[in-house]
């Protein structure tokens, strides 16, 4: 009899909660609709009234003292930023798993001119841009698989509301990149679909006579799912799970691509080539401190990115200092394990090392943990021993000719 009413109770708690993550649910939800659907405010609310909207559905203005917009320039291109922030617990409009704690942000971003940069904003200014970032805690209550379900159905349903009925192009996908733009919160695959989405103009003024008129926007939109690890300030570590959504208007955001690439020709006219090849996502290697292995770690999983080499969510990023037997500087223990990178550095070998070394036995170790490539495989940078001293120039060839060698 108790086990009879054990399997009731979990499915009648199971069928409840499959009743929230509904279609209709989501499609009756004000508060769902303001999460998701950009393209209603994109272009045609102004701050006042996305301040309005939002308190309405429990989101409050991101204050620094008395400020809460903020000067922001993206690849060359002035915004004016607006953060609405809310936290996840208690009126669960959204449907959030059951003892849901999180955060909700919505960025918004109000393009103003090299004039009117240091003016005060226009409070008829429609945002350009909307980015909106859902964190989710990792706990005892709620599993990431309880996560991944919520994230797996909220993204089914944002491609069927949002997307689907709208692209105007087949879907792309992006790898490492942050959303927001101006924050390095980075998710390792977004995907990219330009839309095309259209609302009615109605006539109020009596004299001015005519049909209502069609406004057309297109939008270039990239959304995905990710999860990061982080350290509090007591030491602790503590995983989010992401849900992240970027809404630009296509002008902006080819004008931003454009700037882009022009800083990045600009570089290149600066710069001889064997410059050029120390910077790795804009990012000069030689000024990263060899003493900080998870900032080395990075640029390792940023230059897989420049190489279209993507890879996977990692849960957990350790790389320590430790002494090692021998004459091993460093050693890789998250081979074959994609959540994890794990990296030990021997104290000690690690100083006596040239930078060019440092570099190179770390890529080395890398190819092992996030690669999965054994010794033998993916050429030089992959050999057995590391106990000679590498030149940069070295190190710079071997590691194009590992990933190259990776992705063929």
């Amino acid at each position: 009899m108790r086990k009879l009413l054990c399997l009731l109770i979990i499915l009648i708690t199971s069928g409840s909660f499959s009743q929230r993550l509904s279609n209709k649910a989501f499609s009756k939800s004000g508060a769902v609709n303001f999460l998701l659907n950009d393209s209603e405010i994109m272009g045609r609310k102004t701050y006042p009234e996305i301040i309005n909207e939002g308190n309405k559905y429990g989101y409050s203005i991101y204050r620094e003292e008395d400020k809460f917009l903020f000067d922001i320039n993206l690849n060359g291109i002035y915004f004016k930023l607006l953060i609405l922030s809310k936290p996840i617990y208690g009126n669960n409009y959204e449907f959030f798993p059951t003892y849901s704690v999180g955060e909700v942000n919505k960025y918004y971003y109000f393009f103003v001119s090299d004039k009117d940069k240091d003016n005060d904003l226009d409070k008829e200014q429609r945002p350009q841009i909307i980015e909106t970032k859902i964190s989710l805690d990792v706990n005892y209550k709620v599993s990431r698989r309880v996560i991944d379900r919520y994230f797996s159905f909220l993204k089914n349903y944002y491609e069927t509301a949002y997307i689907n009925n709208f692209k105007t192009s087949t879907p792309v996908q992006l790898y490492v990149q942050s959303i927001p733009s101006y924050k390095k919160t980075n998710f390792g695959v977004l995907t990219l679909n330009d839309i095309k989405t259209s609302h009615t103009i109605y006539r109020t003024n009596p004299d001015d006579y005519g049909d209502p008129r069609q406004i057309e926007k297109e939008a270039k939109v990239s959304y995905g799912t990710d999860y990061r690890t982080w350290e509090s300030t007591s030491g602790e570590y503590y995983t989010d799970g992401l849900f992240g959504i970027s809404y630009k208007d296509k002008f902006f955001a080819t004008a931003m691509e454009v700037m882009k690439n022009n800083s990045i020709k600009n570089n290149k006219t600066k710069n001889n080539i064997n410059e050029l090849k120390y910077f790795i996502n804009d990012i000069d290697i030689r000024e990263i401190s060899m003493y900080d292995l998870t900032a080395m770690v990075n640029v390792f999983l940023n230059d897989c990115s420049e190489f279209n080499i993507p890879t996977p969510n990692i849960n957990t990023l350790k790389a320590t200092f430790e002494p090692l037997e021998g004459n091993t500087v460093a050693l890789a223990f998250g081979m074959n394990n994609d959540d994890a990178i794990v990296i030990k550095v021997d104290p000690d070998k690690w100083q006596k090392a040239s930078d060019a070394k440092k570099w190179y036995i770390l890529y080395h170790e890398l190819g092992h943990d996030v690669l999965n490539l054994e010794h033998g495989e993916g050429g030089k940078m992959m050999f057995n021993y590391a106990e000679r001293e590498y030149t940069w120039e070295e190190f710079f060839e071997d590691k194009e000719y590992m990933f190259d060698s990776y992705k063929n």
